[in-house]
């Protein structure tokens, strides 16, 4: 392949919504600037909270809320209801947002684009003729074979969330789609499908198993459902992670410890715990199993990406997932119970840590795709027309009319 120059200025799309993203591609990121490459992040919400104070060029964008329904459900129609302006400023590219975020990725001029289920950036990226490479988790949903969800509403909600997927996705040059656990993937699919990221800071935790279980449960609401349960298990001790702070802190028993969401302390409690109850986000589920943690996943109400995830949790033996609507002293007592039996099915699977780790696979990748996309391109030739600019060439020969201000 030959050796790359690393001085190509890169643009990160994170999607902000939640943390799983950021975590996942903050570690890619650190990994390329070790590399040489000059990175830029685009991303909003919830990511900031981890991005903010590394250090890195963040340029703040606006981001799509998802919204939950009547009992914390989510819902996908008051979704796309909420954010429909926002939809139609991505599908038409014309509006006061995207123009915002456009105007910014102009005056960089990076030479490629890596998304992580960001939209503008991927819209940006096809409109303008830059190499777009996605590094996400959803694309399994389009490039994979999936089980099946029982019931007509769930397979609208499926379908629903395939629309969204490719709307926020886009059409980039390569995926790269990352998972602790892959169903088998579409006859025609293109993707490189690989594991999880993991961390640096998960690496300099010494890994023991405690007598705790360790709770992520961002939503406090959840909290509801599980405190009353986790009562009658007091020879057990639990350390809960959540957003309480937006409720009333409830008053708790000895062996229960509630804590703000805080990722170093996170990593920390879940490095020396016994096991894991989470919601089905794919990352935290990789991490934990990185580790050699049991997990017991609530899928979050309504969300069919999380209700798969905790499908793929069950097909892997890693742990087992239950509606937290479903949970129960019994049901709780079961998986604890299995506890050593899934220790034992994560040690079969993941022989070598490194190998499950996909940081330096997928790094290969992106060096083939700047080889490619980046350091092979055609010349470009352009024709000014007044306050039009006609582009010829590129990487694929690609036609785009960009709008000279």
């Amino acid at each position: 392949m030959g050796n790359i120059a690393h001085s190509n200025k890169v643009l990160y799309g994170i999607q902000g919504e939640g943390r799983g993203h950021a975590s996942r591609s903050l570690h890619i990121i650190h990994q390329l600037m070790k590399k040489g490459y000059d990175v830029h992040i685009f991303s909003g919400g919830d990511a900031l909270t981890l991005l903010d104070g590394k250090r890195i060029p963040i340029n703040k964008i606006p981001i799509l809320h998802f919204y939950n329904g009547k009992k914390d459900h989510l819902s996908l129609l008051k979704t796309a209801y909420r954010n429909f302006f926002q939809f139609l400023d991505l599908i038409l590219c014309i509006g006061r947002r995207y123009n915002a975020v456009l105007e910014k990725v102009v005056q960089l001029k990076p030479d490629f684009i890596i998304t992580d289920f960001e939209p503008y950036l991927s819209k940006i990226a096809k409109k303008q003729g830059i190499p777009n490479l996605a590094i996400n988790h959803q694309q399994i949903f389009l490039e994979s074979k999936l089980p099946r969800l029982k019931g007509i509403r769930k397979f609208i909600k499926l379908l629903i969330f395939k629309i969204i997927i490719k709307i926020l996705a886009g059409k980039p040059d390569r995926v790269i789609t990352s998972s602790f656990y892959h169903f088998a993937p579409k006859q025609n699919s293109n993707a490189r499908f690989v594991g999880p990221f993991i961390s640096e800071l998960i690496y300099r935790h010494k890994v023991v198993t405690g007598n705790h279980i360790t709770v992520y449960l961002k939503d406090a609401a959840y909290l509801t459902y599980l405190l009353p349960i986790i009562s009658d298990f007091k020879s057990t001790h639990f350390q809960i992670f959540s957003h309480w702070e937006t409720k009333t802190k409830p008053e708790l028993e000895t062996h229960i410890k509630l804590f703000s969401i805080d990722q170093k302390k996170f990593i920390a409690s879940l490095a020396s715990s016994k096991a894991l109850i989470t919601t089905a986000g794919n990352q935290v589920i990789g991490e934990a199993a990185f580790m050699g943690k049991p997990i017991l996943a609530f899928p979050k109400l309504g969300d069919v990406e999380q209700e798969i995830n905790g499908k793929a949790l069950t097909f892997s033996g890693f742990g087992e997932s239950v509606p937290i609507t479903n949970l129960t002293i019994n049901r709780l007592r079961r998986f604890m119970d299995k506890i050593p039996v899934y220790q034992q099915n994560i040690k079969k699977r993941i022989v070598t840590p490194e190998n499950y780790d996909a940081t330096a696979e997928t790094l290969a990748m992106i060096e083939d795709f700047v080889w490619e996309f980046v350091n092979n391109k055609k010349a470009v030739y352009e024709i000014k027309l007044g306050k039009m600019k006609i582009q010829f060439g590129g990487n694929r020969t690609r036609f785009s009319f960009v709008f000279v201000r």
